[in-house]
């Protein structure tokens, strides 16, 4: 309390680093000591900016390390609305004096993280200023400061959490408005860390107000709840029809619902929190949302992509709409909330990675959330269909096909973790009434080009393993296997492929897995490229790994562009070589080739994992594929790439 501002800063300074050493018990006791002086002084007219800010960094020590529960109780209780009658008087004109400001905001955090809880909330008083400083708050947003903006918006993101639904709502427009702001803002000069900020404020205001379960009661069409409530909606309907409303006797005409609120004799601003308020709160908040999770475009665009911290921002605030807010904020926002999380599971570090995919598995272990599943698998859909170039578009082998194949790949193999097993549970598959839209993509994916085999065979010079020195037509691939016309031969092969009892698998090496490469090539989207070959193979196994083994088979087998051949397809009752079947046209060739190369792959996965299939899906797979074989006629190379992926 020197009036020398030189004695006073270096009073203030030794109090500082001695309420930073204590013991929080320590500080408790000796509580009003440094309390009341600093109290007093922040009180005093023309103080010099930086004693002021010594000052107001020691009370911060003050507020943030002593022990509350400690403290008196009636002294506790006065705590917070004493502080907070200094520090909004500071924050109140900060032009010229930001240093002060950020400082005063350091100790609003620290009142209103420790103190807010104890003090009296019977009076107006402490819910007024918690009002003042949410207002204080949002127009420091807008200051230039850094540091100052990082602070306003942790003490925003405290008020969201200090007080309930009905007090917030107040300021709830204002806040989210200039939040939006800040993050539509067309350049970041302030840098990441204050969007994340923003991000963080703006997540804590959503859910406090518009929680799915802090509206239940609001929500559109929802029936009163109790008995008391019954009666009030039907007196206010009486009452409204000769314009008075209950409860004023004054005569004041009813408040419009969801109007701006009123201040009456200095009290804390009210609203009803009705449907009307409810659709249309949520409806802007929607809008923003929208506008600030779309991809952004601009000087921004970098820093969205670059930083960490502001992805991480975006994808939290997205769960947290996700997990509180989906029937209060639907449509677009949802899906891009939905989207923004699922763009955090290919990040580049690994916390967003874990936030992503823990809520993820979160949905589909704990509780089998159905809305999540259900963009799951949409999202699934477009990552299988982008990988498709458009039609009429060129077929890009280069690196913007290996991007996508890469894309899906990756949340192919998410969706398989996500299925793993877990403390003994039962592996989580995808719903098997998801697949039908995968069929097409499928097919795409898995279709074969004729001359890519003629191709890739005249490249081929080392055939020695072979029966055949050198091979330079297609069709001369089919002698290669053993499936004849004629009835042993077919028996023979098909007991040699389901020789294992159980239905497990066994698989040849050598010829076989040189042919499989072969054929792999042939792909229409690797263009006899190895490592896209590789990787268009790898994804239809993957999508084997999401859904079970039997939806994805049926989805084949029942296929009606395949035109498969009718009749009974057992062990041995199938017809070999389809000789009374009409010769199909070219497509049904090329989409059956599709076809029974996915099967293909699907079954050597399953050889290579030591998987068990159903006896009678292989027994399927071997009939649809022996009695589909027309016989290949000299030239005819899609017919012959029909047959070898019949024989494989």
């Amino acid at each position: 309390c020197d009036p020398s501002a030189a004695e006073a800063r270096e009073a203030a300074h030794e109090l500082a680093r001695y309420l930073g050493a204590a013991a929080p018990a320590e500080l408790a006791a000796s509580f009003d000591f440094a309390f009341a002086p600093l109290f007093q002084r922040l009180g005093e007219e023309g103080l010099a900016g930086p004693l002021r800010e010594d000052l107001l960094t020691a009370l911060a020590g003050l507020l943030e390390r002593a022990d509350v529960a400690a403290v008196k109780p009636e002294r506790a209780r006065r705590v917070f609305p004493l502080a907070m009658e200094r520090l909004l008087t500071l924050l109140e004109a900060p032009a010229g004096a930001e240093e002060v400001a950020t400082a005063a905001l350091r100790c609003a955090e620290a009142a209103l993280a420790r103190w807010y809880e104890p003090c009296e909330k019977a009076t107006e008083l402490p819910r007024m200023q918690l009002g003042f400083l949410a207002h204080l708050s949002v127009q420091l947003l807008e200051s230039a400061h850094r540091d100052l903006r990082l602070r306003a918006a942790a003490a925003l993101a405290l008020v969201a959490k200090a007080e309930d639904a009905d007090t917030l709502a107040a300021f709830y427009p204002g806040v989210c408005t200039s939040l939006a702001k800040l993050l539509l803002q067309g350049d970041f000069k302030l840098g990441s860390k204050v969007v994340a900020a923003a991000c963080g404020a703006w997540r804590a205001w959503i859910v406090s107000v518009l929680a799915d379960a802090r509206n239940a009661a609001t929500a559109p069409g929802a029936a009163p709840l109790t008995l008391e409530g019954l009666f009030k909606e039907q007196n206010n309907r009486a009452a409204a029809g000769l314009g008075l409303a209950l409860g004023a006797p004054d005569g004041r005409p009813p408040p419009t619902p969801g109007a701006a609120p009123r201040r009456d004799g200095g009290k804390l601003p009210r609203l009803e929190r009705d449907a009307c308020w409810l659709a249309e709160t949520s409806g802007r908040t929607a809008e923003a949302l929208v506008a600030v999770l779309r991809l952004p475009r601009g000087p921004s665009a970098a820093m969205w992509a670059e930083k960490a911290s502001v992805r991480c921002g975006l994808i939290e605030l997205s769960l947290a709409v996700l997990r509180h807010c989906r029937a209060t904020l639907g449509g677009e926002a949802l899906d891009l909330c939905f989207d923004t999380v699922i763009s955090g599971l290919s990040d580049q570090t690994e916390q967003n990675r874990a936030l992503a995919f823990e809520f993820l598995r979160s949905c589909t272990t704990s509780g089998f959330d159905t809305e999540i599943q259900r963009r799951l698998a949409e999202h699934l859909v477009r990552v299988m269909r982008d990988v498709i170039p458009p039609k009429g578009g060129s077929l890009d082998t280069g690196s913007k096909l290996g991007h996508r194949l890469a894309r899906a790949e990756g949340f192919l193999r998410f969706l398989r973790e996500l299925g793993s097993r877990q403390g003994g549970a039962e592996a989580w598959r995808m719903p098997a009434h998801h697949a039908g839209a995968l069929l097409e993509p499928l097919l795409q994916l898995c279709s074969l080009d004729p001359q890519g085999l003629e191709r890739t065979l005249r490249d081929e010079r080392s055939l020695a393993s072979l029966p055949i020195s050198a091979i330079s037509q297609a069709e001369s691939l089919v002698d290669l296997f053993p499936y004849g016309h004629d009835g042993p031969a077919a028996d023979r092969a098909r007991e040699q492929l389901l020789g294992c009892s159980g239905g497990r698998l066994q698989v040849d090496g050598g010829e076989a897995h040189r042919v499989r490469e072969w054929v792999s090539r042939s792909l229409r989207l690797a263009g006899g490229d190895g490592a896209l070959a590789a990787s268009l193979g790898g994804v239809a196994v993957l999508l084997a790994g999401v859904f079970s083994a039997e939806p994805l088979f049926s989805l084949v087998f029942d296929d009606p562009q395949c035109q498969w051949p009718e009749g009974d397809h057992g062990p041995f009752a199938s017809s070999l070589g389809a000789t009374g079947q009409p010769h199909p046209s070219g497509p049904v060739v090329q989409r059956r080739s599709a076809a029974m190369y996915a099967m293909t792959a699907w079954i050597d996965a399953a050889c290579e994992d030591g998987a068990a299939l159903p006896r009678w899906l292989l027994d399927h797979c071997v009939g649809l594929a022996l009695s589909s074989r027309a016989g290949a006629a000299p030239g005819d190379a899609q017919q012959v790439l029909h047959d070898v992926c019949a024989s494989r």
